[in-house]
C-alpha cells in the first residue's frame, strides 16, 4: 500500500493498514459453542429492527421477529427504544452494548 494511502480515518477512529485481505475460504463459518455470541453497540433503534457495530466496522441487524418478545418499541423524549416489560429499567437504545447470537 502507498504511503500516502495509510491516513487516519475518522470513521473506523483508526489507519487502514490493508485492502483486499486473502481469505484461504470463501465461505465465513461461525461455530457453535466455541465462541457463538458477538457483542456490538447499538447505533439505530427503529420499529422494526435494531442496528449494531461489530468490533467497531462490521454492521449486524436484529430483525423484529428476532428481539425478544419481552421488549416493547417506543419513543421516549423523543429517542427510539425498546424497553422490557417486566423490567422497567431494562431498554436498548443508541449506545447500548448488547451480545447477541447469529441464527443461520
Amino acid at each position: 500500500m502507498a504511503t500516502a494511502e495509510k491516513r487516519f480515518n475518522e470513521a473506523l477512529d483508526g489507519v487502514v493498514l490493508t485492502y483486499e485481505p486473502k481469505f484461504s475460504s470463501n465461505l465465513a463459518k461461525i461455530l457453535p459453542g466455541i465462541h457463538p455470541y458477538f457483542e456490538g453497540e447499538v447505533v439505530k433503534v427503529g420499529q422494526q429492527s435494531i442496528h449494531i457495530i461489530v468490533l467497531g466496522l462490521s454492521s449486524a441487524v436484529i430483525a423484529d421477529e428476532d428481539i425478544q418478545e419481552d421488549f416493547k418499541y417506543k419513543i421516549k423524549h423523543g429517542k427510539e427504544v425498546f424497553v422490557s416489560k417486566s423490567h422497567k429499567n431494562h431498554r436498548i437504545k443508541v449506545g447500548t452494548t448488547l451480545r447477541f447470537v447469529v441464527k443461520k
